[in-house]
């Protein structure tokens, strides 16, 4: 099963995900609600999906397409570690932007400033 859970801004939809993305009535749901965003940015929460299957990222692929004919931006944001290594082993990572916000150390969580070389405790 999948749970979906919307978040809008002015110009970023964000999209949290948990539970599995695999071939069914949940993928689909997945679909129309990342392609019916009307901002030009949709960020796609992976930290709590512990399953993607071929239906699932090739799901994925269609829609990061259908987001660039539309001059839009798909962001895959921390995924699990089953979803980085389908993500790479596939070399999907060279399509998809990925952006990894959490990274465990030890016992802490450090929340990284992508881009900007900065990291604060959390």
């Amino acid at each position: 099963m999948l749970q979906l859970a919307t978040q809008h801004s002015d110009d970023v939809t964000t999209i949290w995900c948990k539970g599995r993305i695999v071939f069914g009535d949940d993928l689909h749901r997945l679909r129309v609600a990342t392609l019916s965003q009307n901002t030009p940015e949709v960020i796609l929460d992976l930290s709590s999906v512990n399953l993607i299957d071929a239906a699932g990222l090739g799901a994925l692929v269609d829609v990061h397409k259908r987001f660039q004919c539309a001059d839009k931006k798909l962001e895959l944001r921390d995924p699990t570690r089953f979803v980085s290594h389908a993500v790479g082993i596939t070399r999907l990572d060279r399509v998809f932007h990925i952006l990894r916000t959490r990274q465990m150390v030890g016992s802490r969580t450090m929340v990284a400033s992508i881009g900007q070389g900065r990291s604060t405790s959390s």
